[in-house]
């Protein structure tokens, strides 16, 4: 997993080892905010940063701005967990 956060991407990307190909989880590439329950793949995300991954969960956490994020792997469903930006 990897950020992409220049003005104009704003993406977590994943790379799949067994083929080398390269799949965004999270962000739409534009600079905003989106609300939780979204998919994050289709989100606007702001300047995302410090990827933790819980193998428990299967969830990937994230800082973006004055929020932690998450992004359930499973549903690709984005939410805050603390922060309001």
């Amino acid at each position: 997993y990897f950020v992409e956060s220049f003005s104009t991407f704003q993406k977590i990307r994943y790379i799949d080892l067994n083929t080398n190909l390269i799949f965004t989880i999270g962000g739409n590439g534009s600079f905003g905010f989106t609300p939780d329950g979204n998919l994050a793949r289709n989100s606007s995300l702001n300047d995302p940063s410090n990827l933790v991954i819980d193998y428990q969960t299967n969830s990937l956490y994230f800082c973006e701005r004055f929020r932690i994020r998450s992004i359930d792997l499973n549903s690709n469903i984005l939410s805050t967990i603390v922060g309001s930006g």
